[in-house]
């Protein structure tokens, strides 16, 4: 499977950071990995699992669910969820 990592915007308001399949042609997207961002306490941006009883399996959703969707722009959230996910520790 050749991936994107993507965050997404969803009709309710969630926004998730996932890696996004390159392949869904068929109006589903294929998440693996998927987090929502959150925010703790002290105000800095976290992540949770995105299903809370499957946080490493793939999840599909209807394209239609989507309202948004844009690339990281923070390196070091993008870097942090790589590493979280694949348990490789990146470089900072």
């Amino acid at each position: 499977m050749s991936y994107e990592v993507k965050v997404l915007k969803l009709v309710t308001g969630e926004e998730v950071l996932a890696k996004v399949d390159k392949d869904s042609n068929d109006g589903k997207l294929r998440l693996t990995d998927a987090r929502t961002l959150a925010y703790g306490q002290d105000g800095r941006p976290g992540m949770i699992p995105f299903m809370q009883l499957a946080p490493d399996r793939v999840v599909v959703l209807e394209r239609e669910a989507v309202i948004g969707e844009v690339y990281p722009i923070d390196d070091a959230m993008e870097k942090k969820y790589l590493s979280d996910t694949s348990g490789i520790a990146l470089p900072k």
